[in-house]
């Protein structure tokens, strides 16, 4: 059986000045760990990197919440 959590995370990149709260919904059988998290949360934090002009720049996480 999935069970639904919601993922999020302050993401900051230097690079290109990017600031800004990331979240996503995944379905998963166990609540994930906070590096799981950070991992399922990799693809929003790169599409914000590709809409900002900063596609493969290096980016930090933190505040991962696990609802």
């Amino acid at each position: 059986m999935n069970n639904t959590y919601k993922l999020s995370a302050y993401m900051l990149c230097h690079d290109v000045r990017v600031s800004t709260y990331i979240s996503t919904t995944v379905e998963t059988e166990a609540r994930p760990t906070e590096q799981e998290a950070a991992v399922l949360l990799s693809p929003v934090a790169e599409e914000v990197l590709r809409r900002n002009l900063g596609e493969g720049c290096q980016y930090e996480l933190s505040g991962i919440s696990i609802q």
